[in-house]
């Protein structure tokens, strides 16, 4: 099993807006199954969402963890930076009320 950074969102997100924030990173993001297609920084990647648990994991890196937090600081939610790391635990980000359009 690889790593994975996940994240359950606080509250049931449509992946439409999910989408709708990757836009600001990559114009040409798109759905496709149960998979958010984008590309940061020259490297495609693809998000897994479950909208029935709020569930969304992503491949693990520096940059996973920083794409998660945005997504976090828009939705709120819990972020597990690497799920085979049993020595950390998830962490809270609550919401933020402005709009957020940079991930570093």
């Amino acid at each position: 099993m690889s790593a994975s950074t996940t994240l359950t969102l606080q509250d049931k997100v449509a992946p439409e807006q999910i989408l709708s924030l990757l836009k600001t990173i990559d114009s040409e993001a798109y759905i496709c199954s149960r998979y958010l297609h984008f590309t940061y920084e020259g490297e495609e990647r693809m998000l897994y969402y479950n909208i029935d648990t709020r569930y969304l994991s992503l491949s693990y890196g520096l940059d996973s963890i920083a794409i998660m937090k945005l997504i976090a600081k828009e939705f709120g939610g819990w972020l597990t930076e690497n799920d085979c790391d049993d020595d950390k635990e998830p962490y809270h980000i609550e919401k933020s009320t402005g709009v957020i359009t940079t991930i570093r």
